[in-house]
């Protein structure tokens, strides 16, 4: 059982590590987050993004909470994951899949 969870937990972490990395480049070079950052006075409280803190942070932060939402997730995982066309069951009546 052990195994189980610590596969699922390990697959999700690195979804979601490789979702956020992934959509985070993709959303800072299109909304140019730099510059953004740097013009509007309401950021001046906020750290640097390339400090050395802020920068080390990153991925740990986001592999605790991609462990966060695995946990919470895990208890729907046999009624999403498992069953054929599980993952309709969310918007749709189960008596329309079958």
């Amino acid at each position: 059982m052990k195994k189980k969870i610590r596969g699922y937990l390990g697959r999700f972490v690195l979804l979601h590590v490789i979702t956020y990395i992934v959509c985070g480049i993709f959303f800072m070079e299109l909304h140019n987050y730099g510059e953004a950052l740097s013009t509007m006075e309401y950021f001046r409280l906020y750290s640097d993004l390339e400090t050395p803190l802020v920068a080390a942070s990153i991925i740990p932060m986001q592999i605790l909470r991609g462990g966060l939402l695995a946990l919470f997730l895990y208890p729907f995982h046999s009624t999403y994951i498992k069953k054929q066309h599980g993952w309709l069951l969310k918007d749709w009546d189960e008596d329309l899949i079958y």
